[in-house]
């Protein structure tokens, strides 16, 4: 489930495993689709991993922008 919230992409995924973890990511890869299809960019912001649970809050970032 994701939704956009406060100027930032939201998201809440299920995970299989337990743990706690809080990553400051500025090139997680990330998948999207839009209307040319199925496509990958990089996601710059927080992603929470709670047990059974990853919560990322941030943006896509063009991979041009990286180099």
């Amino acid at each position: 489930m994701s939704y956009y919230k406060f100027g930032y992409h939201w998201s809440i995924d299920v995970m299989n495993g337990l743990g706690l973890s809080i990553e400051a990511a500025s090139s997680r890869a990330t998948w999207f689709v839009d209307e040319e299809g199925l496509g990958c960019c990089a996601f710059s912001g927080i992603v929470i991993q709670l047990a059974c649970f990853v919560i990322c809050i941030g943006n896509p970032v063009d991979i041009e922008e990286i180099k």
